[in-house]
C-alpha cells in the first residue's frame, strides 16, 4: 500500500488516475492473496466513483475532493504496522430478507421494511438477547440508516449464517434488517468492535454515494 500511496500522490485528480488505480489494485490483489479482500473493497469504492462520472462533466471541486479523500484513505492503511490496525476477521454477514436473495441490492431506512440500511454506524453496548451476545449500533447517516435504533437493528449471531448452509442451500438465511454474523464468531468479533467503533455497510448505490452527508463531508 505504501507504493500505491506514493504513486497516487504524484497523479492528477482526473478519472484516468482512478481507472489506473483500479488496475493496480487488481494486480496487487492477484499477486498478494493476503491483500485481495482489501483490494476488492478499495476497487469497489473507486469503481463506483468512476461509473458515476464516466462520460459526464466532472467539476474540479468534486474531482479534487474525491482525490484527496482517496489519498488520505490509502495513507491510513498500514498492513505491516501495529496488529491493532490490521484486518482481523473476514467472514459472512447476512442481510435483510427484502434486500435480496443471494446478494443485497435494495436498501431502506424505513420502519418494517425488513431491508438492510447503507452507511456509517457507531457501535454501542452489548447485551444478551434471543440470539445470544448482540451489539447495538447507532446509524449516523441521516436519511439512510438513522432509524436503526428504532428498527432494533443490531449485530447478532445466527446459525443460518455459515458456509455449511451456503453449500447446502446455495444461499444463507436472511434477517429483518440486522447484519447477522456466524454464531461461532460473535464472541470473537463483538468484543473487539463494541463501544465506539465505526461500522460501515457498503453497496455501490449512486444515491448513497452522492447524497450521504457523512461520506461527502
Amino acid at each position: 500500500m505504501n507504493d500505491l500511496h506514493t504513486w497516487l500522490s504524484q497523479q492528477h485528480h482526473g478519472l484516468r488516475t482512478f481507472r489506473t488505480f483500479q488496475q493496480k489494485l487488481e494486480t496487487l490483489g492477484r499477486d498478494d492473496p493476503a491483500q485481495r479482500g482489501l483490494c476488492r473493497l478499495l476497487s469497489g469504492l473507486v469503481g463506483s466513483y468512476v461509473e458515476a462520472f464516466d462520460e459526464e462533466p466532472l467539476p474540479v471541486e468534486i474531482a479534487d475532493g474525491a482525490y484527496q479523500r482517496l489519498l488520505t484513505l490509502v495513507e491510513s492503511i498500514d498492513l505491516h504496522g501495529d496488529a491493532n490496525r490490521r484486518l482481523l476477521y473476514r467472514t459472512y454477514v447476512a442481510h435483510g430478507i427484502n434486500s435480496g436473495e443471494e446478494f443485497a441490492n435494495s436498501f431502506s431506512n424505513k420502519m418494517e421494511s425488513c431491508k438492510s440500511s447503507l452507511g456509517f454506524y457507531i457501535t454501542k453496548r452489548t447485551y444478551s438477547g434471543i440470539n445470544g451476545m448482540s451489539l447495538r449500533i447507532e446509524g449516523v447517516d441521516k436519511g439512510f440508516n438513522d432509524n436503526a435504533a428504532k428498527r432494533a437493528i443490531v449485530i447478532h449471531g445466527a446459525n443460518y449464517v455459515s458456509k455449511r448452509i451456503l453449500n447446502k442451500y446455495g444461499v444463507m438465511g436472511t434477517t429483518f434488517g440486522c447484519p447477522a454474523i456466524p454464531s461461532e464468531m460473535t464472541s470473537q468479533i463483538i468484543p473487539v468492535v463494541k463501544n465506539g467503533s465505526c461500522f460501515f455497510i457498503y453497496y455501490p448505490s449512486q444515491k448513497y454515494l452522492t447524497r450521504s452527508a457523512v461520506l461527502n463531508s
